[in-house]
């Protein structure tokens, strides 16, 4: 039988509490394909960077915090949203590696992973207002 109990996303102090107990926490970030398919992308994650996914008001409106069997999980609505796991038993946390590609990663030093911006040709228009493009 599976055990799922909520926590309010506002018991801030409680979820910090949590997720320094953890032994390892991992999180996955989805980004969507052209072809409507989403590709996820696993990194060990810390506390503070829980926390500050959680405090963003973007993710907060719609975040969801839970316990499920002796995991805690901290995610978005849907299963393409960002995912943080809290494990609190060696074992699964090592399986969890494993799975997610991650083993070799856990004596590396992890830096927060940073936000990369691409120059692109896109155009955007304001439908507000009556706009003239000229060639």
């Amino acid at each position: 039988m599976t055990a799922y109990k909520t926590i309010r996303k506002n018991a801030t102090k409680k979820i910090q509490s949590i997720l320094n107990s953890a032994v390892g926490i991992i999180g996955r970030v989805s980004s969507m394909q052209i072809d409507d398919s989403y590709e996820n992308a696993y990194h060990l994650a810390t506390a503070e960077e829980v926390i500050a996914w959680l405090k963003d008001e973007n993710n907060y409106h719609d975040a969801t915090c839970f316990y499920r069997d002796d995991e805690f999980n901290v995610s978005g609505p849907y299963h393409f949203c960002d995912h943080f796991t809290a494990y609190f038993n060696q074992e699964a946390l090592n399986e969890a590696l494993e799975c997610y590609g991650l083993a070799e990663s856990i004596d590396a030093p992890q830096e927060p992973l940073e936000a990369v911006r691409v120059e692109s040709n896109v155009i955007a228009v304001d439908f507000t207002r009556r706009v003239r493009l000229s060639a």
